[in-house]
């Protein structure tokens, strides 16, 4: 699938953009260019411990980029785990901060596999902000094709207008995903984590597996070796049809938004994430797990 053929959401931007894309785009001088990179480090009991990419931004960084910061400001400070999206306030707050208003067109990328990208490119739509698109590749690609980088802060700006109006139908909660597992309610489940390895995830959670019924689709599988970008064939396959609905998970709900923004690339209309995933299904004694999918 090439960037031309995806469908286009407000004032032609596309959901997905190149660097060759953004790189002539820019001198127009309207469009956000923001980092959302968080940095990962593993944990020798397993699992891995979140940090912010601020100083990878501060490294190199798109010309003109701000940095979003997806561990604090547009994640619930209150929250027991971590990455549950904030609440209207605190994505308002964070979204003004970075200057953005009602009519800004945002572009959002990262240095890894643009799982925090797409992230971001959720809440923003769930906050009912459709000018937002995700760079094909990430930094990766940017850098791949040759395009200028700069280093060091962000340039101050002055304070968005931007004003969160929250839509129903991006998120579900473990009351809603039990009843899929129950047979309750109708709908796919998805599971965008990497096959598990059952020491490190016992370590990790506490306890190995995964939600009971769940189609197994890896976020970083989407992506090519090659170049980093998305390679959409035959992952969703299993999900025949478009108007089924469809809940990814993953840990945290980070890889988990990958794979629903490439299931809404797909023209998947019926999509939701579940927030709290793994890290909080765990939580749950009674909850189900299977090892194995």
């Amino acid at each position: 699938m090439s960037v031309n053929e995806l469908p286009a959401l407000v004032n032609e931007l596309p959901a997905l953009v190149d660097a060759e894309w953004l790189a002539s785009t820019l001198p127009e001088g309207d469009i956000i260019t923001i980092d959302t990179t968080v940095l990962s480090v593993a944990r020798s009991g397993g699992g891995v411990e979140w940090r912010s990419g601020r100083e990878s931004f501060e490294h190199e960084h798109i010309p003109g980029s701000r940095f979003a910061d997806l561990l604090e400001a547009f994640s619930s400070p209150d929250a027991q785990l971590v990455f549950t999206r904030p609440d209207s306030h605190g994505f308002q707050t964070a979204a003004r901060a970075l200057g953005i208003g009602p009519d800004s067109r945002v572009v959002l990328y990262d240095n890894a596999i643009n799982a925090f990208s797409a992230r971001l490119w959720w809440l923003f739509r769930s906050f009912g902000h459709d000018r937002v698109a995700v760079l094909d590749g990430g930094l990766q690609a940017w850098k791949a094709a040759g395009h200028a980088l700069e280093s060091g802060l962000a340039a101050p700006v002055d304070a968005g207008i931007f004003v969160a109006e929250p839509r129903d139908g991006f998120f579900v909660e473990r009351a809603d995903v039990l009843a899929v597992v129950n047979g309750e309610l109708r709908g796919t489940l998805v599971c965008a984590l990497p096959p598990e390895n059952p020491e490190v995830d016992s370590g990790f959670r506490g306890r190995p597996g995964r939600i009971p019924g769940s189609v197994s689709v890896p976020a970083a599988d989407m992506l090519s070796p090659q170049t980093g970008t998305l390679a959409l064939t035959t992952q969703f396959d299993e999900l025949a049809d478009q108007d089924e609905p469809v809940i990814t998970y993953c840990g945290g709900g980070i890889s988990a938004s990958l794979d629903a923004f490439a299931l809404t690339l797909l023209g998947y209309r019926n999509v939701r994430v579940y927030d709290g995933s793994l890290n909080e299904w765990v939580l749950d004694v009674n909850a189900p797990l299977v090892v194995g999918l």
